[in-house]
């Protein structure tokens, strides 16, 4: 069984390729994303925070790694 790191490091490595890969929609989605975590009314950790919740809620890994680095 893969310890957390190793998957953590391996849906690193696959959002990397995707990006490669899908140039335009990787550029757009990554745009998106920093739109939407700029503080505002709700403060960036705040919004990283509520979005670790739902992958949590939903069990998605990629995602809760992904919130956890930059909450």
């Amino acid at each position: 069984m893969e310890s957390l790191l190793e998957k953590r490091e391996i849906n690193m490595e696959n959002f990397s390729i995707y990006r490669d890969r899908m140039v335009e929609p990787g550029r757009l989605y990554t745009e998106s994303v920093t739109e939407a975590y700029k503080d505002g009314v709700i403060s960036s950790k705040y919004k990283r925070l509520m979005a670790l919740v739902g992958a949590l809620v939903h069990g998605c890994e990629p995602c809760m790694f992904a919130q956890a680095d930059k909450a």
